[in-house]
């Protein structure tokens, strides 16, 4: 629970960072510019984490615990494309051609899952390494645990540092905001199988641009 001042301190990070973006994207009014954005909302986060460590905090996570990349992994809309283009500059034709196969599997057997069925370990991982770390999604950049022990089980609740994910989630919840203002959508989508539609339908992010929603909704968002 927040005191007040931490509340009132979370509430002007919303106003103003949404304020912000929402001058970024009124004075860019590209998609090129809409996309690659979300990398500076990447930047304040790791600057968030970064500022922490610095106070003498330690986290359990290291290079190659892969712990939570069985849970499902949210990005924002974006970030999905974003992380498409930085997918099709640095991987090769037949490279790319695999990586859209196994999204493929991994699409059939992620549909329709909810965040507490979806037990798949994330397509982007490889031998127990992110291959997509320098532009991963905001979600997992401010998932930080400060015991990786308790993450060895996928069902516990993972011990994460106060700060960080209140910060967090008011910066990615600003921008949210900011996007929706220009009529972009910028709700979580499940990565793998947005992934997969932002690599593979070349008119994805014209659609997008012009105020469609083009990823499949997460199943809890879906009304019955």
């Amino acid at each position: 629970m927040l005191n007040p001042r931490e509340q009132a301190e979370i509430q002007q990070l919303v106003v103003t960072t949404q304020k912000e973006y929402k001058n970024k994207l009124r004075s860019n009014n590209n998609s090129i510019y809409a996309i690659n954005l979300v990398s500076d909302l990447h930047s304040k986060i790791d600057s968030t984490v970064n500022e922490t460590k610095k106070l003498g905090v330690r986290f359990g996570c290291e290079n190659g615990c892969s712990y939570c990349c069985t849970l499902r992994v949210e990005a924002l809309a974006p970030e999905i494309f974003y992380i498409a283009k930085k997918l099709k500059a640095y991987l090769s034709n037949e490279q790319l051609t695999e990586l859209v196969e196994n999204l493929e599997d991994y699409s059939e057997k992620a549909k329709g899952l909810s965040q507490i069925e979806h037990q798949i370990t994330c397509p982007m991982l490889n031998d127990g390494k992110c291959t997509i770390y320098d532009f991963r999604p905001a979600m997992c950049r401010k998932f930080n645990s400060l015991d990786a022990e308790v993450c060895k089980d996928p069902f516990a609740v993972v011990p994460e540092h106060k700060g960080i994910a209140m910060k967090s989630a008011a910066k990615m919840h600003a921008v949210m905001a900011a996007y929706s203002n220009k009529k972009l959508s910028a709700v979580p989508h499940e990565l793998g199988q947005a992934l997969l539609v932002a690599i593979t339908d070349k008119n994805a992010e014209k659609r997008w641009f012009k105020g469609s929603t083009v990823f499949t909704p997460l199943p809890e968002s879906i009304e019955p």
